[in-house]
């Protein structure tokens, strides 16, 4: 007897079993946690996936149906009568000789509660695939939870514009989108029947905060049934949208191009000032070239943008000349509501040493701006030029630089 409290009352306080841990109150001491599945262990561990029949588990915040072992991974899931919640859920068949979309629409049946999903369809098995596709929909819109979603073609050989179109319908239903990430690989020509629905698409989705398209084409020009779209020449406002990433692609070097580039860039910036309500910009260029009437005409846009503080753009190979590069910098110079810039610049054609200087002056120079970050990467830059430019900014407060081979980079 020691303090009132005998001593089989003693072994009882110093049992660890008895007593439950504070993240457990509340629950039986025999209760399962959620097992947590990640993309990184489950494809190469095969307990875990044995794990996934076992009756007791119920709740999972990731399941991910990736790599060669994605078809062994969906019928464990599809013969689980255990599967009570999914938040997060991915499917990418990457080493896999197959699509397994039909397996995937069965495993889409059984979890409903999915908020995020990634779909990456790296191949169709036949002619039969648009069937597919359109058997999968259903069961994607009927996730009633589904807030963010992603969806992508890698270069996939034998995709076509119907493929496309039948994936855009099917995302006309799912209202509640508040995030949407579109890539498209290697893809078709873009008809005009391809902007028609996708605009018809981004007038649906009215809870759409944040869309990010990746596009590039294999062959030909990614506009080239803009000009024919009717509903492109006056495109609806867009102005739930807080975060917009474009990344444009041609399929061919410069001299596979016509001779008014590969973007009409008239459309996309009649296009872009429609996001009235975009607080961030993002805008990544390769392998297109326009004139410097036409780069005015674009960067003019973002004035329209009452909302835009952030702005990130990228060319990169676009051969850009000197007064190109000089019609950007008076287009940025009127966009004064910016309080952020990120501006890179990559290319083989060469620009003066005076034209750098002239238009990073203008662009730090801008109403308001709190950030800003440049860098520039040119073959042509010597070692005595990439000096001269760290020399006439260096004595600037609060503005550093570093330098790297044939590079210049500029950032406060």
């Amino acid at each position: 007897m020691q303090n009132g409290i005998s001593l089989k009352q003693q072994k009882i306080f110093h049992d660890p079993s008895v007593f439950i841990s504070d993240q457990n109150h509340g629950q039986s001491k025999n209760a399962i946690l959620p097992m947590k599945i990640t993309r990184r262990n489950l494809p190469n561990s095969p307990t875990l996936r044995r794990r996934l029949r076992i009756n007791q588990y119920k709740n999972f915040s990731k399941i991910s149906a990736a790599g060669p072992n994605t078809l062994q991974i969906l019928q464990n899931l599809k013969k689980s009568f255990s599967v009570k919640t999914c938040p997060k859920f991915e499917f990418d068949p990457y080493l896999c000789d197959y699509s397994y979309l039909k397996e995937l629409n069965s495993v889409l049946k059984k979890l409903k509660d999915i908020k995020q999903l990634s779909l990456i369809i790296r191949r169709f098995d036949n002619e039969d695939s648009i069937n597919q596709l359109k058997e999968i929909s259903p069961n994607i819109y009927k996730l009633l939870r589904l807030q963010k979603i992603k969806v992508e073609f890698p270069s996939v050989s034998n995709i076509k514009e119907e493929h496309i179109l039948t994936m855009h319908s099917t995302l006309r239903k799912c209202y509640l989108l508040k995030s949407f990430h579109w890539t498209v690989n290697e893809g078709p020509v873009a008809s005009v029947k391809y902007f028609e629905s996708f605009l018809k698409l981004m007038k649906r989705l009215i809870k759409l905060e944040n869309y990010r398209e990746c596009f590039t084409v294999k062959e030909g020009d990614i506009n080239s049934g803009v000009e024919g779209s009717k509903s492109f020449q006056n495109p609806p406002k867009f102005q739930k949208i807080k975060n917009l990433t474009l990344n444009y692609s041609a399929g061919q070097e410069w001299s596979g191009m016509s001779d008014k580039g590969d973007l009409n860039t008239e459309v996309l910036a009649r296009y872009i000032s429609r996001y009235v309500g975009a607080e961030r910009f993002t805008c990544r260029l390769r392998k297109d070239n326009f004139s410097a009437q036409e780069a005015l005409v674009w960067m003019k846009s973002f004035a329209s943008m009452p909302s835009l503080r952030c702005l990130d753009i990228e060319f990169l190979n676009c051969e850009v000349g000197e007064m190109e590069l000089m019609a950007i910098a008076y287009g940025l110079s009127q966009t004064t509501q910016l309080k952020s810039i990120c501006f890179k610049f990559a290319q083989k054609t060469p620009i003066s040493i005076d034209f750098l200087i002239q238009f990073i002056r203008k662009v730090v120079r801008i109403d308001n701006l709190e950030k800003f970050d440049i860098y520039f990467r040119m073959r042509s830059l010597s070692s005595t030029e990439i000096s001269q430019l760290e020399n006439t900014f260096s004595g600037s407060p609060n503005i550093h630089s570093s330098l790297g081979k044939h590079s210049f980079h500029l950032y406060k």
